[in-house]
Parts: structure tokens; sequence; C-alpha cells
């Protein structure tokens, strides 16, 4: 996926029930769209993807035909099309910068993992965000530190969203000696 020129960085993959996948590229500010046969169907590109460093992060596919994704920069979410139309960020009474892994759980409230590793202005912690107007908005209903010093994703499981924190910020600094890694239920 590294089209195009400058520096590339596949984050975060979500699918579609098409089988399609949508995968950010957080350097190069671009969600790609890619069909079952490993084909690049869709560049989406918008101004509001840039960014100096980190940038669109997670993503998820929103059972009502859309995706929702992260900015590590600057803490917003966005709403995109799945065919990359309609690009606009949703309006939080919280940013959340940081923002990395998403989960949109099965109430329809979006779960959304903050860390500092590339955003000083970010924090440990997990977020709740509940839209009730389609994810024109939507409001924090709930915050919490994470005990772990560096989330950076989460998954849904049967049994409720389970965290991770692989220690990245261990490895962004150098030390590539440690194996482990933390999964928690949220």
């Amino acid at each position: 996926l590294a089209l195009g020129t400058g520096p590339h960085a596949a984050n975060d993959v979500a699918v579609d029930r098409n089988g399609n996948a949508y995968v950010t590229d957080t350097f190069g500010g671009t969600v790609f769209k890619i069909d079952t046969a490993g084909k690049v169907t869709g560049q989406f590109h918008s101004p509001l993807f840039a960014a100096t460093g980190f940038g669109v992060n997670g993503v998820v596919v929103h059972p009502a035909g859309y995706l929702l994704v992260g900015k590590y920069d600057s803490g917003q979410v966005l709403r995109v099309g799945l065919d990359g139309s309609g690009i606009r960020p949703v309006e939080l009474d919280q940013l959340a910068p940081g923002a990395d892994g998403l989960v949109l759980r099965r109430d329809g409230s979006l779960l959304v993992v903050t860390n500092s590793l590339g955003n000083p202005a970010g924090t440990a912690a997990v977020r709740v965000l509940r839209s009730s107007d389609g994810w024109r908005s939507a409001t924090t209903t709930r915050l919490v530190p994470w005990p772990d010093p560096a989330p950076t994703t989460a998954a849904a499981t049967p049994r409720g969203p389970v965290v991770l924190d692989g220690r990245l910020d261990l490895t962004l600094a150098g030390d590539f000696s440690l194996d482990q890694f933390v999964l928690r239920r949220w």
C-alpha cells in the first residue's frame, strides 16, 4: 500500500459486510479500500487526513454504511462514506488526542483507545463515545485512565472489548527486548 510519494504506515483495518477491507495509512494521509481479491479499489484523501506525524489511525465500519476513523494527532473522529465521500469530522464534546484503536460496541457506542506514544497531549486511557444523530456528533460518556502505559487498540469479543498494550513505548525508544504484551478486558 505504499502508493505515492512520502512515508507510509498501514495502521489499522476494518472489513465491511461484503469483505472489502479499509486500511488507514497513518503517515500517508490515506484510507485505502481493498476488495476481496486484494486489489486497491479506492484511495480516500482529504485535507482532514493531513498530519505532521501520526494521522488517520483506528477505523471501524458502521453497519449504517460508513467508516469512523480516529485521527491520532488532533483527537478527532471522522465520518467517511464507504466510497470515500462525505468526509467530515464528528462534532465531539471532547477531543481524544492520541486516538489509536477503535471498537464499535454492540450498543452502538464507540470505544476509543488513546495514548501519548506520538502525541504529548494524549493519555493512556479508554473512552466511550455515544451518538444519537448518526455520528454527526458524539458525547463522551465514560473516560477511564488505563493502567498500562501504552494501550494501542482494542478488539470486540463475545465477552466485551479487550484492550491491547504491546509496550510500543519501549519499542519506539529502541528497546526491543520485551517480548510480552498485556490484554485487559474492558
